[in-house]
């Protein structure tokens, strides 16, 4: 051990750089600390909505689906509640809307009010998009007119930035969306869902 510290504290580092990195991350996520404490559940809820669906373009230009939806909520410091990490499998998805629905729905389930401070979502249990699985109830055409808009909105959005278009929540107290897309670098955390 002390030898590793040595080369550590030395800048010594004896890997081999020819080998290629191979990404341990099974998932997507993002998280936002919030500039105030954010009371409100609405609120909460439009900042969740908003990491929700930056991470959906993300998966969607790896051309995955998710299969597990998780969320952090963080508390203030003056608050005593402890945070919230939870998580729940879903039916394999890229869609928008069906990813905030679950999000949204963990939330509703697990927060029982405080200052929230910190907010996360991540997408887990990434498969390719090889196939899609029909159940009785869903609406193949339905399915691809979502596809078809989905696939425009983030066209769109590529060629013209994020801002292009915008949910009317953006406009509403508490939004995070267009205060963070004018970040610099890695001061707007993964939000490459949003150039």
């Amino acid at each position: 051990m002390g030898v590793q510290l040595w080369f550590h504290a030395n800048g010594v580092d004896e890997s081999k750089v020819t080998v290629p990195y191979k990404l341990q991350s099974k998932g997507l996520g993002n998280s936002q600390v919030l500039p105030r404490n954010y009371t409100k559940q609405s609120e909460i809820e439009i900042v969740l909505k908003e990491i929700a669906e930056q991470v959906a373009i993300r998966l969607r230009r790896i051309d995955k689906d998710a299969c597990v939806v998780s969320i952090y909520i963080g508390f203030s410091h003056n608050d005593d509640h402890k945070s919230i990490n939870a998580s729940k499998k879903i039916k394999p998805t890229h869609h928008t809307e069906d990813l905030i629905k679950h999000v949204i729905d963990l939330f509703r389930c697990k927060f029982n009010g405080g200052s929230v401070r910190r907010i996360g979502v991540r997408y887990e249990q990434l498969q390719k998009r090889e196939y899609q699985v029909f159940s009785l109830f869903d609406d193949p055409i339905e399915m691809q007119k979502k596809e078809n808009l989905e696939n425009a909105i983030d066209g769109i959005r590529d060629k013209f930035g994020y801002l292009a278009i915008q949910k009317g929540t953006s406009l509403m107290e508490g939004s995070r969306v267009r205060q963070r897309s004018k970040l610099i670098g890695g001061h707007c955390g993964g939000m490459d869902g949003t150039k």
